[in-house]
């Protein structure tokens, strides 16, 4: 006999069937993943995965524990081709590198694990731009081969791929923060010990003059425009001098004589930059600009003179990265050295020969902020009507707080 179903039966088991409907396309939209290559880029990657929701996005499962526990590199080729396809998705986004302007992201084939090129996401002092939120939904959107969730026209077939670095294509649309991207600014401040080194022919014998150490202040500032990707300019600012310190003079007759003396040097330096590799650290840096360096002392009638010497300064800057936090800067340096009447005044010519070099190992803390270890030497060769030449040596030895604005 041919049973009925009763109406409430029958509408409880649609409802059932309109849920498993409402469900599928919900399971088939988990779709894309973003994966975790450096745990200090989870903010960014959680802005990622926010800014992706309704692509379907489904967690990380544990990529970067993974990788490292087959020995693999988890931003490198061979943990993503390999991984990638066990996640059943469609898309993996892989953000690579980032600095304060844009995020390098990478696109793998869910299913092969293949790379499907790169694109430069614009930030906003580190976080998601609205730019870059729509960059970054067109590059999904377009690997996916769909329109962007919420309709519209599919985006554009074709996009250049990119360098660390490089603002993206829709940068225009936030005047302020390409703004931020094309310049950059650095200041520090530190402390440390100095010395100062003074000789000169006189009468046959050599008159010196050595401060000995001394406690030294360390202040600078500068900016780089960004004229290219790989390429930026900027002026540089450096002030270094001594604090409260006395030297004893030794006379024939008399008493020894105690004063203040203060050594201190500025330089004004024009710096073009090239950096080279995915943001790798390695950098080129000439500058080319102006230094100078006195010695001053209170009392001015004594046996110590008041010293000028300054004049057109080249260097030679290279950095040498050693991973992403630490780095080295050799930066050794030439002068044509001007000499103040003071010294002309003791016989020595007009102009010498300098020539030196500063060494810096920088520490990043986080971003924007570091601690550097300087050490800076620096002669001078001065020729002296009297046969011998005069020398000028300086040194100083800092720990250096820098920030980036």
């Amino acid at each position: 006999m041919m049973r009925h179903r009763s109406p409430v039966a029958l509408a409880a088991l649609l409802l059932v069937l309109l849920a498993l409907a409402a469900l599928r396309p919900a399971a088939a939209a988990a779709q894309v993943v973003v994966l975790r290559v450096d745990p200090a880029a989870e903010p960014l990657c959680a802005a990622f995965e926010a800014a992706l929701s309704d692509f379907g996005v489904v967690p990380d499962p544990g990529h970067f524990a993974e990788a490292q526990r087959r020995g693999l590199d988890p931003s490198g080729d061979e943990a993503l081709g390999t991984l990638t396809p066990l996640l059943r998705v469609q898309l993996a986004v892989v953000p690579q590198s980032a600095t304060r302007r844009a995020a390098v992201v990478e696109f793998r084939d869910g299913r092969s694990g293949a790379s499907l090129g790169t694109a430069s996401i614009g930030l906003s002092n580190r976080d998601l731009s609205a730019a870059g939120r729509k960059r970054l939904r067109s590059a999904v959107a377009r690997r996916l081969g769909l329109e962007q969730p919420g309709g519209g026209p599919p985006p554009p077939a074709a996009e250049p791929e990119a360098e660390p670095g490089a603002p993206p294509a829709d940068a225009g649309a936030e005047p302020a923060a390409s703004e931020a991207r094309a310049l950059q600014m650095r200041v520090f401040a530190g402390a440390g010990m100095g010395t100062r080194a003074l000789e000169w022919p006189m009468a046959g014998e050599r008159i010196a003059v050595d401060t000995g150490a001394f406690a030294a202040v360390d202040l600078g500032a500068s900016l780089a425009f960004a004229v290219s990707d790989s390429v930026s300019l900027g002026p540089e600012f450096n002030y270094q001098t001594s604090l409260d310190h006395e030297i004893t003079e030794l006379h024939i007759a008399g008493a020894p004589e105690s004063m203040g003396v203060r050594s201190h040097r500025f330089e004004a330096l024009i710096v073009p930059a090239f950096h080279f590799g995915q943001d790798s650290g390695w950098q080129i840096a000439p500058a080319l600009g102006y230094g100078v360096r006195n010695l001053r002392p209170d009392v001015h009638h004594l046996l110590t003179p008041s010293s000028s010497i300054g004049g057109p300064l080249l260097r030679l800057v290279l950095r040498i990265p050693f991973g992403k936090r630490l780095g080295l800067r050799l930066g050794p340096e030439a002068q044509w050295v001007l000499v103040g009447d003071e010294l002309q005044e003791l016989g020595i010519e007009s102009s010498g020969l300098g020539f030196g070099a500063d060494v810096r190992f920088e520490i990043a803390i986080t971003d924007t902020l570091g601690v550097e270890l300087t050490y800076r030497e620096a002669h001078a060769m001065l020729p002296s009507s009297q046969g011998d030449d005069a020398t000028d040596v300086e040194r100083y030895a800092t720990a250096r707080l820098s920030g980036e604005l």
